[in-house]
């Protein structure tokens, strides 16, 4: 028999290690645990920020509808549609999401008690990219990565990340950035520029510090549109093909969507035709859109939703000058595509 005093050693080393868990859950400094943030976290995360604002904004009156997409798609205006169409709509968009993203979150939603009748689908080329690794940020969201685990055979590969999540905490990096995110909440840095961007209450993201530009007048739209070209070069120089695996999560959305009577308008997501000719000649961008166009067309005429394709700026009548870089529009060319989409869905009889 184990003696009294290995019996005691055990048990206060079971304590310890519980309340050092428990102390890691709390502080949470890498977003590897779910649940309301309470300190800081070292990295921006709009995936749980965006879960904290819908619940708040579906608990002050039920939402109708969800806008699902990238950074590329925060700037669709959830007044503006209520307006347009009476509904009463979140921008659940998220940064660099990936179709996995989409799925999860439109799940996560339907399980929080919105009883949706409007999905808004902004989709990017990249989001179907055939490398199919999953952003970190989404890994590390326990309620998000248990949605996507219902639609998995097996359950292996997410073991592991729980089971790596659970072993980096016991680790001296670990518990400096700990030390690093109590003591962030205790002396707030300067806000940094890249957290001069806000949400509003319904997911609505606001660009302060580049608005804060255009207004001085110091705003260099040209250097912006060209500093994006570095950065897509790295998202398409090895996206060879639509990725299979994403595909079927867009479709297991969309059937989902269709079995519950949620009414749907897809769009192809554009990007600034200096940035779009760049990618031609250095990836297989042209083709990659092609290919999301033809794919698009036919979940048209799967699924019975609607589909948009404002992948050129042309194709929706841009402002040229409406953009804050090669990707992104301001909100302007946003209002733009919502009015077209909220008039698309009218007609469509929603």
């Amino acid at each position: 028999m184990p003696s009294r005093f290995a019996l005691l050693f055990l048990t206060f080393l079971s304590a310890l290690v519980g309340c050092y868990i428990a102390a890691a859950a709390i502080v949470n400094p890498r977003l590897d645990f779910g649940g309301r943030l309470l300190f800081p976290p070292l990295v921006r995360d709009s995936r749980q920020e965006k879960m904290d604002l819908f619940e708040r904004f579906n608990g002050q009156r039920p939402v109708d509808g969800v806008i699902l997409g990238s950074s590329r798609s925060m700037l669709l205006a959830p007044a503006d549609l209520e307006s347009l169409t009476g509904k009463r709509v979140f921008n659940f968009s998220v940064d660099s999401a990936r179709a996995e993203d989409y799925l999860a979150i439109f799940d996560w939603v339907r399980s929080h008690g919105a009883r949706l009748n409007v999905l808004l689908l902004g989709l990017d080329v990249e989001a179907l990219h055939d490398n199919d690794q999953w952003d970190l940020r989404l890994k590390r969201n326990v309620d998000l990565m248990r949605e996507l685990e219902k639609q998995q055979q097996g359950t292996y590969e997410e073991l592991q990340l729980v089971r790596r999540r659970f072993m980096s905490a016991f680790t001296m990096s670990y518990v400096y950035d700990m030390v690093n995110v109590v003591s962030m909440a205790a002396h707030p840095p300067p806000q940094p520029v890249s957290r001069a961007n806000t949400f509003d209450e319904a997911g609505l993201l606001h660009y302060v510090f580049l608005d804060q530009s255009l207004a001085a007048g110091t705003f260099d739209r040209d250097k912006q549109i060209v500093g994006s070209q570095e950065e897509y070069l790295g998202r398409f120089i090895g996206m060879t093909t639509l990725s299979k695996r994403r595909k079927e999560y867009i479709e297991t959305l969309l059937k989902n969507a269709k079995d519950h009577g949620i009414a749907v308008a897809l769009w192809i997501t554009p990007i600034h035709q200096t940035l779009a000719d760049y990618l031609g000649r250095k990836t297989q961008y042209s083709r990659l859109l092609m290919e999301t166009r033809v794919y698009a067309a036919e979940l048209r005429r799967r699924y019975d939703i609607l589909v948009f394709d404002f992948s050129e700026p042309r194709f929706f009548g841009a402002i040229d000058s409406g953009w804050y870089d090669g990707a992104h529009m301001d909100t302007r060319n946003a209002a733009l595509i919502t009015k077209k989409v909220a008039v698309g869905l009218l007609k469509h009889g929603l």
